[in-house]
């Protein structure tokens, strides 16, 4: 019995675990999150801080970030803190959209 087809065998198995853990990651797309959001990075001194969610500007732009996240949903609660905004959706014609 020769040893190449064993050896053929095993190579081939080693490259496809490689290629498993490296370049599929690389190349399947980042799936939205399951619930629309947006959050700022930690050390917020609350809703007065002008990197506040709270703040107008940011508030605006954290509401059409949200809208590009919702797809053909309605938004049916909304939670805002400084640091956070979460959503929770239904079907269309059961809530709101931000707009």
């Amino acid at each position: 019995m020769s040893p190449v087809p064993p050896i053929v065998h095993i190579a081939a198995a080693a490259a496809a675990v490689f290629a498993a853990l490296t370049v599929m990651p690389a190349i399947t797309p980042d799936l939205p999150s399951s619930e629309p959001g947006v959050s700022q990075p930690r050390g917020l001194s609350g809703p007065g801080d002008p990197d506040s969610l709270m703040a107008d500007g940011s508030f605006s732009k954290a509401l059409a970030d949200i809208s590009d996240q919702l797809g053909g949903d309605d938004v049916t609660a909304l939670d805002v803190t400084p640091a956070k905004i979460t959503v929770d959706t239904g079907p269309s014609g059961s809530g709101t959209y931000p707009d």
